[in-house]
C-alpha cells in the first residue's frame, strides 16, 4: 500500500515538471507538443530544429516524418499549411507531403475512431476530400494547434488549388 501512494506520488512529480519545461517562448505549449522540447524553436524564421540542429518541417499534432531533409521551397515540393494567427512565423514554411499524408491518416484514424464518422449519414461522412472542410476541421481543431501556440493549423485552399493544377500540368506534358 506504501508503495502504491510512494509510485503515484512520483508520477505526480513527473506531471508537475512535464507542465513546467512545457512553458516555451512565453506561451503555454500544450502536452501534444512536447516534442518541441527537443527542439530549438526560433520564432524569427519559423523554422523547427531538433536538438541535433536538423530541420523539422511544422507539421501539428505530430512529428516530422522527414527530419534533416531540407524544407521544400515550391508547391510542386511541398504543402502550404496556415494559421488562425495572423502573426505567425510558421505558417510561411512549407510541409514535406510525406508528412502531409501522415497527417491525414492520423486525422482520419481519430474520427473513426471516435465514432464521428459512424453517426453521419453516408453522404456526409467525412473522407479525407471532407476533412479540410468547416465540419471535419470542427471536430479535429483541438489536433491542429500551431506550435505558435496562438492559432490553429488549416490546409491552405488556394495553395492546394494551385499545387494540384501545377501537379496535374507536369503530369499531362
Amino acid at each position: 500500500m506504501r508503495d502504491k501512494k510512494f509510485i503515484k506520488g512520483e508520477q505526480q512529480k513527473v506531471k508537475k515538471q512535464k507542465k513546467q519545461v512545457c512553458l516555451c517562448s512565453k506561451h503555454f505549449i500544450d502536452s501534444i507538443f512536447c516534442r518541441e522540447l527537443d527542439a530549438k524553436i526560433n520564432q524569427d524564421d519559423g523554422i523547427v530544429r531538433d536538438r541535433n540542429g536538423e530541420t523539422m518541417c511544422c507539421v501539428p499534432f505530430m512529428k516530422c516524418t522527414r527530419v534533416g531533409l531540407d524544407l521544400p521551397k515550391s508547391l510542386a515540393d511541398g504543402i502550404k499549411m496556415c494559421c488562425t494567427n495572423p502573426d505567425c512565423a510558421y505558417a510561411k514554411n512549407l510541409i514535406h507531403p510525406e508528412c502531409f499524408r501522415s497527417l491525414e491518416q492520423n486525422l482520419m484514424t481519430i474520427i473513426t475512431s471516435k465514432g464521428y464518422d459512424k453517426s453521419l449519414s453516408e453522404k456526409l461522412r467525412i473522407s479525407e476530400e471532407r476533412l479540410w472542410g468547416k465540419k471535419g476541421l470542427a471536430l479535429l481543431q483541438k489536433n491542429l494547434r500551431c506550435a505558435c501556440g496562438k492559432g490553429q493549423m488549416t490546409r491552405d485552399n488556394d495553395a492546394w488549388e494551385e499545387r494540384e493544377v501545377c501537379l496535374f500540368f507536369f503530369v499531362v506534358f
